[in-house]
């Protein structure tokens, strides 16, 4: 399946805000699993209103990727044309 480039555009903010996610939460020693991610962007998206309505939907998306995808001993690399 193509991406489109607005999709594609889509889903590098959500790689960019989960990385920034993962670092801030590193940074204050806290665990970084995928529920742990989860519950911090529901926290961010419940605690500002700075959001666009489209970075409240790519959250709220992420969100639910994180609390629904099952565990996975191996994990996929990216596959973009790499």
């Amino acid at each position: 399946m193509q991406m489109t480039q607005q999709q594609h555009g889509e889903l590098e903010r959500v790689y960019t805000m989960i990385g920034a996610v993962v670092m801030a939460m590193a940074g204050d020693g806290l665990e970084t699993t995928r529920l742990r991610i989860a519950g911090f962007i529901r926290g961010e998206l419940a605690r500002t209103d700075v959001w666009s309505p489209e970075m409240k939907t790519l959250m709220n998306s992420a969100i639910h990727t994180l609390e629904t995808c099952p565990d996975q001993a191996i994990v996929e690399r990216h596959r973009d044309g790499d």
